[in-house]
């Protein structure tokens, strides 16, 4: 550590900077660097494979096959329409949630200030 201090000009924060970089990559050289990088690429890869699992079609002969084209094609609208109708329902209904919310919130303040006054009351 002194040695780091001479090598940057007496700055004890640049060798200390210094110092915890040679560290870091001491250890991400080891084998818990090699550990955490295959980590990291095997949930990547994972998080890829789950997202699009869907979309890819596995059999090269359903991605010619020509009903299941005119099929999507004939009912793309369909699925749209309905995923609006969706979306707007789950809208409303988080609205009403919302709004019942606020007026739970307000009867139980309403409760509590209830309570107070007939304990003040009772008490004086």
């Amino acid at each position: 550590m002194s040695g780091s201090l001479c090598d940057n000009n007496g700055n004890p924060v640049g060798a200390v900077k210094d110092f915890a970089s040679e560290q870091l990559q001491e250890q991400w050289d080891s084998q818990f660097g090699k550990i955490v990088t295959s980590i990291i690429d095997g949930m990547s890869q994972a998080m890829i494979m789950a997202i699009t699992w869907w979309i890819k079609i596995p059999n090269a002969d359903l991605e010619s096959f020509g009903p299941l084209a005119q099929i999507n094609e004939y009912t793309i609208w369909i699925q749209s329409f309905l995923l609006i109708i969706s979306i707007g329902f789950m809208s409303l209904r988080l609205a009403a949630a919302r709004r019942q919310l606020m007026v739970e919130q307000a009867e139980e303040t309403f409760r509590t200030l209830f309570r107070v006054v007939v304990t003040a009351a009772t008490m004086s």
